[in-house]
């Protein structure tokens, strides 16, 4: 009697060539990279995968070279060359494990480029750091015991545990922590508490409005990033400081709104916060002066703690209570330069 895989391989040799069961095409759809413009731009091009992606389709549509000798024709210094081992690969180690992502070494170069400083730069100090850290120690009554007891940090450890999608996160554990976070999570005004001279503004509406929908927050100035436990906590922090440079560069404009000459004061009013396998970090965000002639601004973080929220209920209770005040914080900054340029845009129109 046919086993069953002996009848499988019969019944596989009768099918005609029509019968045969067809392979599945490859598919042709194009995988994301950055445009090439991004790579020409960039002072130095790290070897990532997509790098090196873009190199590949860069050579398949380059002219091909007619070969300059025949075949088995070869000099005698290439031949020497090779004996010797041919060139020195030791600064390629560790290419192919380059991670892909959108966020990856060639991000990170991008944002050197343009003045945008992550925290391991060593960049200066926003000037307000101590003020900052001062107010993010004040306690708030609705973390005390009475309201926030150890069975409410235990639950708070398994929701912990059991998120293990960053929607889940959203959903579940930053609540906790936050109370009543936004969507998406961004902190900002309503879009009618801006001067609708300034919404006019063109370059001012690309700056603080970041959607035609009336119900998203405009002015943004404080947001949270999160990772899953297995995502990267280095990406996770490029995106912040990107996203932090963008929304101090809002800020600035706010703060110099119709003034001739733009003021820098190094002080940070822009917050940011990553929450990743239960740590919490919070940046504040300034920008300074171009460092050269006909320069861009710059932008740098400043780290200002990371909390370990998962150990003890007390070390939650100080990453909350930072977190929390950060954004009272942030709303003091937000509507205060909102009032500034506000005030300016009703004097130039004789309001």
């Amino acid at each position: 009697m046919a086993r069953p895989q002996d009848l499988k391989r019969q019944r596989a040799d009768n099918c005609t060539e029509e019968e045969r069961p067809q392979k599945k095409p490859r598919s042709t759809k194009t995988l994301w990279n950055y445009p090439p413009r991004y790579y020409d731009n960039l002072s130095k091009v790290w070897l990532t995968r997509l790098a090196l992606r873009e190199l590949d389709r860069r050579n398949s549509i380059a002219p091909q070279s007619k070969p300059s000798v025949r075949a088995g024709e070869y000099s005698r210094d290439l031949a020497e060359f090779a004996r010797r081992g041919g060139p020195d690969l030791c600064h390629l180690r560790g290419v192919i494990s380059a991670n892909i992502t959108a966020k990856d070494k060639n991000f990170e170069q991008h944002l050197h480029d343009y003045g945008i400083y992550l925290p391991d730069d060593l960049g200066p100090l926003a000037l307000n750091t101590s003020e900052i850290r001062e107010r993010l120690a004040r306690e708030r009554s609705s973390l005390s015991p009475s309201q926030f007891s150890n069975e409410q940090f235990k639950t708070f450890q398994g929701v912990n545990r059991s998120a293990v999608f960053e929607n889940d996160i959203m959903a579940k554990v930053i609540p906790i922590i936050s109370t009543k976070p936004q969507p998406d999570f961004f902190d900002g005004a309503r879009i009618h508490e801006i001067d609708k001279a300034i919404r006019d503004d063109d370059q001012m509406y690309s700056l603080i409005i970041p959607s035609k929908h009336k119900n998203v927050p405009v002015a943004n100035n404080l947001f949270l990033e999160v990772k899953r436990s297995d995502g990267s906590a280095a990406v996770m922090e490029r995106q912040a400081c990107y996203d932090g440079a963008y929304r101090a560069r809002a800020m600035h404009s706010l703060q110099n709104y119709d003034e001739e000459k733009p003021v820098y004061d190094s002080n940070a009013h822009p917050f940011s916060s990553t929450y990743h396998n239960g740590q919490l970090y919070l940046y504040a965000h300034h920008a300074t002066a171009p460092a050269t002639s006909g320069g861009g601004p710059e932008y740098h973080v400043t780290m200002l703690d990371v909390y370990a929220l998962l150990g003890t209920r007390e070390r939650f209770i100080e990453g909350a209570t930072a977190f929390r005040n950060a954004r009272g914080l942030a709303k003091e900054h937000r509507d205060r330069l909102i009032r500034v340029a506000n005030a300016r845009a009703r004097g130039a129109s004789g309001q």
